[in-house]
Parts: C-alpha cells; structure tokens; sequence
C-alpha cells in the first residue's frame, strides 16, 4: 500500500484493511471520505459505494441477530 499511498486505491484499500482487521468505524469513515472528493462519476466510486453498503448491511444484520438473541 505504500506504493499507492495518497492514491484513492490505496486508500480504498486502507478501509478494507480496517474492515477486515474489525475497525469498521474506520474503514466507513475513509470510504467517506473517498467518496466526498472529486466528481461523483469517477470510476473508481462504484467500487467504494458498494463495499460501503455491504460493511454497514453487514454492521445492521449483525445488529438485528444481537438484538434477538
């Protein structure tokens, strides 16, 4: 990741380290924060938005079966 270091890939990266290393706050946050820059057509923004919707699908339906258990 150093070589992409500042690049948005790099950075799409970083968050899904965080996510897979259970900092999910983290990785939403730097998704955010991707997806705020620059045009909202970029290319690279799709990929971002879905890994976005699926961590927080994730974080709800993990949220639900707690909250029944």
């Amino acid at each position: 990741l150093k070589l992409y270091d500042g690049s948005p890939l790099g950075r799409y990266y970083m968050g899904v380290y965080y996510a897979q290393q259970g900092d999910r706050a983290r990785a939403i946050a730097q998704w955010r924060k991707l997806l705020a820059e620059g045009s909202p057509n970029l290319y690279w923004k799709d990929r971002v938005r879905k890994s976005l919707v699926a961590l927080q699908e994730e974080m709800r339906l993990e949220a639900e079966k707690a909250q029944g258990e």
